[in-house]
């Protein structure tokens, strides 16, 4: 059992499963955004270039970002079924993690 959670936590912080990163629930990313104004600008251009690529993910951080509605109540609004929202939802985290500087909380 040891050797499994010793090989569990040298994959976690290696540099290839992203170890140098800190991992943040989706409702502190939300709330951390909104405090910081130049996050919040970084992340409207941003969503401009993400519409392009993906309209409906993009509506759905627009209203998760600036309604404060849940993934689901969004989806729901957006005519999308739960697991399809929650799909747009991770879609549009993982670009943003990918276009965007770190956010510090």
């Amino acid at each position: 059992m040891r050797r499994i959670l010793i090989e569990s936590a040298r994959a976690r912080n290696s540099q290839k499963r992203g170890g140098d990163r800190q991992r943040i629930a989706s409702e502190d990313f939300v709330g951390s955004i909104t405090r910081d104004p130049d996050t919040l600008l970084d992340v409207d251009a941003e969503l401009g270039r993400l519409s392009q690529e993906d309209a409906g993910a993009a509506e759905l951080v627009k209203l998760r970002l600036y309604a404060g509605l849940s993934v689901t109540e969004a989806g729901q609004l957006l005519r999308m079924s739960r697991s399809t929202a929650y799909e747009n939802w991770d879609f549009a985290r993982s670009w943003f993690a990918l276009h965007l500087p770190p956010v510090s909380t």
